[in-house]
């Protein structure tokens, strides 16, 4: 069985750092990255909310999809 690892970034230059970090530690695995940078924005021009939370909740549900899906 493949394991598959989500990713959910909220700055974009994380991104490509991740997956040489990834197969470093678990070669034969798979990750998929999703990536939201308002909510990085607005937690620096607003400070913490539920809204933020509430943004980021959502992203949850396709990553984990995609990782059921393999299994």
């Amino acid at each position: 069985m493949i394991q598959r690892t989500a990713f959910i970034h909220t700055v974009a230059t994380l991104v490509e750092r991740f997956p040489p970090r990834f197969q470093a530690e678990l070669p034969d695995a798979d990750c998929l990255h999703m990536l939201d940078e308002s909510d990085r924005q607005d937690l620096i021009w607003q400070g913490p909310s539920s809204g933020i939370a509430r943004r980021i909740v959502p992203l949850s549900q396709p990553a984990a999809n995609a990782v059921r899906a393999l299994s």
